[in-house]
């Protein structure tokens, strides 16, 4: 019985004990409350009369205070920053409390538009914008990423031709008779006086044909090897060897001009890119690795051929075969049964251009599906999000909302190559860079 006694006097004890515990912890709990709503009301009194320097460290003092009031609080300090000017600080707020995703797409749009407005800084409210896509996807946030991102400027060129920009700086133009290269602002880097140009490939060598012999030429203009064989045509270099042509049968020849293979001769080929490349044999078209392993027969009529002159782009080919053309992939496998009338090659990830039986352009991702419809006079497949169009005999670029973001008034338009394109109008050769491009989605 006394054993009993004292179980029962020990789990009143208990009780009593977790009671007091909990007791402690709500009163601890409305004493933060309580303090926190203490500096809360002294700040909204300092704000009120505009002394900000004054409320928002107090502001600052309740938002270290964990309580369930605390997004409250955030806010009011958000509020804070903005009526005092203080963007940094607004926006140190504002990803608090994205973190507890009580952030709104209204609190990125708000701090944009003080960038856009009052700082007249388009960069940084791009910047913001594109943070708050990550985590919100309000069609808001999108509309204003779109309606500036495509920013751009344009300088004209003195040169008669150029081959397209790649990502170094030297490209080859065409003027007064020769080939020589330029920068992107179309300033002279290197002069080689050529009858022919190549683009350097990644490893700094490039091709030029001299006084009718081709040489490799490094990027300082020093000769590195000379085209002893004496070929007809170049193809172009890629990062490990030269496509040449003697005799109207092309081969892979390295920097020295030395065949590197007797069995791997044929028509035509084109330049590589993921490892493959397409190869001509007679009147067809088959795809090969760099290594020279077959990945299918011949058996296409046709390959299309892109900007860098090359097949593949990200891991897909457009091809022709029985009369209609289709995209393959790295495997040589039809993406889907969609096939078109015509196509263009994919410069990107993105859209490729293709064409109706009436000659009608539009656009198809890249399971083969419609997704701008048939309406453009001509068109090149999507690079760096734009495609370039022909509308009314007149180029301009198209984002993946089919919206023209960069009038139709060119003669001729090229593919982006990263944030640089190049265009021709009344006035020659112009070279179009998009000023945000680092900030592309």
């Amino acid at each position: 019985m006394k054993l009993k006694k004292l179980i029962f006097v020990l789990a009143i004890g208990a009780v009593f004990v977790i009671g007091w515990l909990f007791t402690l912890r709500i009163a601890s709990g409305t004493d933060k409350i309580a303090e926190q709503r203490g500096y809360v009301e002294e700040a909204d009194a300092y704000i009120a009369k505009k002394l900000y320097v004054r409320g928002i460290p107090l502001l600052e003092k309740a938002a270290e205070i964990d309580t369930n009031e605390y997004s409250v609080v955030i806010r009011k300090l958000m509020d804070a920053y903005f009526e005092y000017g203080d963007m940094e600080g607004y926006y140190r707020a504002l990803k608090t409390i994205d973190s507890t995703g009580e952030a709104t797409d209204k609190d990125y749009l708000k701090l944009a538009d003080y960038y856009l407005n009052q700082e007249e800084d388009v960069e940084q409210a791009l910047t913001i914008v594109s943070e708050g896509m990550e985590k919100h996807s309000e069609v808001t946030l999108k509309e204003f990423y779109e309606k500036y991102i495509y920013n751009y400027e344009i300088r004209g060129v003195s040169a008669d031709k150029m081959l397209p920009m790649k990502w170094n700086a030297y490209t080859p133009a065409f003027s007064n008779g020769v080939w020589n290269y330029v920068n992107r602002e179309g300033s002279s880097v290197l002069q080689v006086d050529s009858e022919e140009a190549y683009n350097f490939n990644a490893d700094g060598y490039g091709v030029i044909k001299k006084e009718g012999v081709y040489r490799v030429i490094l990027q300082n203009g020093d000769m590195y090897g000379i085209d002893e064989g004496k070929l007809n045509s170049v193809n172009g270099i890629t990062d490990s060897y030269i496509i040449g042509e003697k005799d109207g049968k092309y081969g892979f020849y390295n920097y020295d001009f030395k065949l590197l293979s007797e069995n791997l001769i044929f028509d035509n080929i084109t330049l590589s890119n993921d490892g493959l490349m397409a190869v001509k044999k007679g009147d067809r078209w088959g795809i090969i690795k760099d290594n020279g392993e077959a990945v299918t027969d011949f058996i296409y009529e046709d390959v299309a051929i892109n900007l860098s002159g090359s097949s593949f782009e990200s891991g897909m080919a457009v091809v022709k075969k029985d009369g209609k053309w289709r995209f393959i992939d790295k495997e040589g496998n039809f993406v889907s049964e969609e096939s078109f009338a015509d196509a263009k090659a994919p410069e990107s990830n993105g859209y490729i251009a293709v064409a109706d039986a009436e000659g009608r352009w539009g656009f198809a991702n890249r399971t083969g599906k419609l997704v701008i419809d048939y309406q453009y006079e001509d068109a090149r497949s999507f690079s760096s999000r734009l495609g370039a169009v022909k509308l009314s005999d007149k180029w301009g670029y198209i984002s993946t909302d089919n919206k023209i973001v960069i009038d139709n008034i060119y003669s001729e338009a090229e593919p982006f190559i990263g944030a640089y394109a190049l265009v021709k109008d009344i006035e020659g050769l112009g070279v179009i860079e998009l000023s945000y491009f680092e900030l592309y989605k």
